[in-house]
């Protein structure tokens, strides 16, 4: 009954929600002050030897690249922050199989870009921060077995991104911070259990229609699905403790009876079911 009021006050009453700080690092951020070149891409050695990181496409008229498999006889394991931010003119980007990490804002703004080609074949272990934010064009990824995190942004606002695949099967685990936010044409995502906490993932992902949310998720926090007009159904984590501030916010035709009966809810925050209109009975 406690527990009903609650999220009956959360449904009429708010107030302004903090935005937490950014809990990601950076990862293999590097300079080209001392960068190789070889055809269109500079690049730099690890600090081992062991491998390359690409620091930069210097071609700015293709429409489509192929990262060889190896820069400087050293196989390619980084795209290194910034590589290929801004390209507007490519398409299609196919990379090596040795590949293990995509940095900050590597492929940020490459507002044409549709497709990572070969992805699912690689090492891949970490997408950060911004790596594909604002590639509007994007319709499309595919993941290896390998992926273990996000970083804050990874995919936002990627207004033509239809289907993430092979997310289910990945090691993914950790946070996810604002990473699918604004992608308006994505309809449905599976995760593997491991994620612990979401912020903003799926604001304002207007086409999504239903979310299967694994046990392991213990906080949805502000904004999760706010503005999520489109999402019918959710299942909620049994591990579940918190509900942050205007989580489901505008989640217009969100439908579920009971659908919070079974967790370890907690906390509810303010405004986090306001104007779901069609919520009745939910805990």
């Amino acid at each position: 009954r406690l527990l009903s009021a609650v999220v009956a006050a959360c449904l009429i009453f708010g107030a302004a929600a903090a935005v937490p700080q950014n809990a990601f690092t950076d990862m293999a951020s590097v300079t080209a002050s001392a960068a190789y070149v070889q055809g269109d891409f500079e690049y730099v050695p690890s600090s081992n030897g062991k491998f390359a990181m690409v620091t930069k496409y210097k071609n700015t008229t293709s429409t489509s690249c192929t990262i060889p498999d190896k820069l400087g006889n050293m196989p390619v394991e980084v795209i290194a922050q910034d590589a290929f931010k801004g390209n507007t003119k490519l398409t299609t980007v196919t990379v090596p199989k040795s590949l293990r990490v995509i940095s900050v804002s590597a492929f940020e703004g490459c507002t044409a870009l549709t497709v990572v080609s070969e992805l699912r074949n690689t090492q891949l272990t970490n997408v950060d921060k911004y790596a594909f934010k604002d590639c509007t064009a994007m319709k499309n990824i595919n993941f290896p077995k390998t992926l273990q995190a996000f970083g804050v942004g990874a995919f936002e606002n990627c207004t033509s991104l239809e289907a993430v695949i092979g997310l289910q099967n990945t090691k993914l685990s950790g946070q996810l911070y604002s990473t699918f936010k604004g992608c308006k044409k994505l309809t449905s995502i599976q995760f593997p259990e491991g994620v612990g906490y979401m912020y903003q993932a799926f604001q304002n992902c207007e086409a999504l229609q239903g979310i299967s949310l694994p046990d392991s998720i213990t906080t949805i926090s502000d904004y999760t699905f706010s503005g999520c007009t489109n999402l019918t159904s959710v299942k909620m984590p049994a591990n579940l403790e918190k509900l942050g501030d205007y989580a489901f916010y505008d989640c217009k035709t969100l439908q579920g009876e009971y659908m919070l009966r079974g967790t370890k809810l907690k906390t509810v925050g303010e405004h986090c079911f306001t104007n779901c209109i069609l919520l009745k009975k939910i805990a």
